[in-house]
């Protein structure tokens, strides 16, 4: 689903099965004049985790809940990822080994 308000340039993807968006405003117009969930837009990512009251924080989970609507029914809330653990493949599975297998 795809909203668009033409008068400021802004448009809105709603993706339904994964309940993610994106929102796409030009630059050349926005620039340094965005926050929250967008950024600021200025081209530099280092700078874009800027948490509502706390300034530029490191994690990500910190960052998207400091913009939750205080004050709104419970329906966007923060779910904690499943930390699964990172274990190498045996080198027989191991894709990347077999490409480099000569």
């Amino acid at each position: 689903v795809m909203v668009a308000i033409p008068r400021i340039q802004l448009e809105v993807h709603f993706f339904l099965e994964s309940h993610g968006f994106s929102i796409r405003l030009p630059s050349y117009l926005y620039f340094n004049k965005t926050e929250g969930l967008c950024g600021n837009c200025n081209h530099n990512n280092e700078d874009d985790l800027v948490a509502k009251d706390i300034g530029q924080v490191e994690s990500v989970d910190t960052f998207g809940t400091s913009w939750l609507l205080e004050g709104e029914p419970n329906t966007c809330t923060a779910l904690k990822k499943e930390e699964i653990p990172c274990l190498p493949l045996p080198p027989d599975q191991d894709p990347c080994l077999y490409i480099m297998n000569e």
